[in-house]
């Protein structure tokens, strides 16, 4: 849509689409920020996103002892609106597991019945950094799960290995470049884009404002010594020329 606002159909474009990608997270964010920032004003479910961070890899001895754990892949940034606290929520879910068998030569997956229980959406307390490495210490609740982000984007957990195996965590929040969700232009393009619908064609407005700008360019095409980008003479207008100080003999 864009592009078609543009006029830009050419395979040679100076405008990449990775730019207007970027252009698209950045006026989503800010717009958000104008709309919902600094108020009591929910924000709509459209703006979420679930980033999905799979099982922990957690050590084979000392299973019942409270540690601390952090998952590889850094999470991205998430966009402050009301507080990261009160808009983002970790969860897990767990699966039964299961037992490949081969019946009459074809592969079948079987659940075992002791762990056909799945939670789903359990969340787990989400706590700022500065507070995580004091909490846990009670005896009474030693496999309390915590969780936050760290300085460097990984999210740490706060738990026993007994308890945190074979649970799959998630993260729901309002990111702030939801393209982060995918490793390829195509993919980018072809995702749901977390934004409301009132807010979809401010936001190609805003874009086509800017890259508008860019598309035109000067130039003075005929080769006739004559600098056609000048002002005409007739609207020219000297500056105010300042009244003299001294006076004649």
């Amino acid at each position: 849509m864009i592009f078609d606002e543009l006029k830009l159909d050419s395979d040679d474009s100076r405008i990449e689409v990775e730019h207007i990608i970027f252009l698209l997270n950045k006026y989503r964010a800010i717009l958000a920020k104008q709309r919902y920032g600094g108020t009591k004003r929910d924000v709509p479910l459209e703006y979420y996103q679930i980033w999905e961070l799979g099982q922990l890899d957690l050590p084979a001895n000392n299973t019942d002892v409270r540690r601390t754990f952090s998952f590889k892949k850094p999470v991205p940034p998430i966009l402050n609106l009301h507080g990261v606290l009160l808009e983002t929520s970790i969860s897990y879910h767990t699966a039964p597991l299961e037992e490949h068998c081969i019946i009459d030569g074809a592969p079948l997956d079987l659940y075992i019945q002791s762990t056909s229980f799945v939670e789903n959406n359990i969340d787990v307390n989400f706590i700022n950094p500065d507070r995580f490495k004091y909490l846990g210490y009670n005896k009474w609740l030693t496999s309390q799960p915590y969780a936050t982000i760290g300085y460097d984007h990984k999210l740490y957990i706060s738990s026993t290995a007994n308890f945190l195996n074979g649970k799959y965590f998630r993260i729901q929040g309002i990111f702030e470049n939801p393209t982060d969700f995918q490793d390829t232009t195509d993919g980018k393009l072809d995702m749901y884009f977390p934004v409301e619908q009132a807010l979809v064609q401010p936001i190609i407005d805003l874009i086509i404002k800017e890259l508008g700008n860019v598309l035109y360019l000067p130039k003075d095409g005929e080769n006739n010594s004559s600098d056609g980008l000048s002002i005409p003479m007739g609207s020219y207008q000297p500056p105010k020329v300042r009244s003299k100080t001294t006076v004649d003999e």
